[in-house]
């Protein structure tokens, strides 16, 4: 299903995607970086848009990380979730959605050993074993629509996605789930597709498994020094920040108009 194509006001540049969990924010207690925030506002001042390519539910993100985001002055352009089931833009207005059928939820979380976490559109719940503060359900509610799964990437904890025509992506913590066929790379070129924009003109960094699709899929993928060895084999460069990659993009830009 497909809504609002309307394209960021003055934007009509290159697209930047950046992964969110230790990549534009780090859980080793330094947060978002200032140097990042800077170069993420000096890029979109130039007319290009930046937004967040994440495997998290676009509601868990918002309510734990939309604060952090506005401290920072960091405003995306779009979000890209649930890697890529959902597209929104930066006033939150979906543009995309691939959903997953109940019955699919269902099956999952007969078959899931440990906990499964639910994206939809009113809140991150779990089915089977809690899932630290997240509202354990038994069912899954008809009022909402749903978006992805995840589980818990340690062995004897994953999901069986034999036969449910879903898609796996892991990263060093969780599997997150989707329909096939979607991914996060699926979601730039769909987020191009809607505006209006060249796909050639992408770039996007990642630091996990998960995060493939982006770096291939993008033209101008990036990863860091440390990701893993299959990570930084798929990326067209190694940078230690996105502040580094901006800078690296625009170089290119300068590049090809000169």
């Amino acid at each position: 299903m497909e809504t609002n194509r309307q394209k960021p006001e003055g934007k009509t540049g290159w697209i930047f995607a950046s992964d969110f969990d230790n990549t534009l924010f780090f859980h080793d207690g330094t947060g978002l970086h200032e140097t990042d925030a800077r170069a993420i506002r000096e890029w979109q001042a130039a007319g290009n848009l930046f937004g967040i390519c994440t495997g998290r539910s676009l509601t868990h993100l918002l309510q734990k990380f939309e604060t952090v985001l506005h401290q920072a002055g960091v405003v995306p352009d779009f979000y890209i979730s649930s890697s890529g089931a959902l597209i929104v833009n930066g006033k939150k207005e979906v543009m995309a959605v691939h959903e997953i059928e109940a019955d699919v939820i269902r099956s999952a979380a007969e078959r899931c050993p440990d906990s499964l976490a639910v994206h939809n559109s009113r809140e991150l719940f779990c089915m089977g074993k809690a899932w630290h503060d997240l509202p354990l359900r038994q069912d899954v509610p008809d009022d909402r629509q749903y978006y992805g799964l995840s589980s818990w990437n340690e062995e004897g904890k994953r999901l069986d996605i034999t036969d449910l025509r879903l898609a796996a992506y892991a990263n060093a913590a969780t599997v997150d789930y989707v329909p096939a066929g979607i991914s996060k790379g699926t979601g730039v070129l769909e987020l191009c597709r809607l505006l209006g924009l060249d796909p050639e003109k992408t770039a996007g960094m990642g630091d996990s498994w998960n995060d493939l699709p982006l770096i291939e899929t993008v033209s101008y993928g990036f990863t860091f020094s440390g990701s893993p060895h299959i990570v930084k084999k798929a990326a067209a460069f190694h940078a230690n920040s996105i502040a580094e990659s901006l800078q690296k993009v625009t170089e290119i830009q300068r590049f090809q108009t000169d």
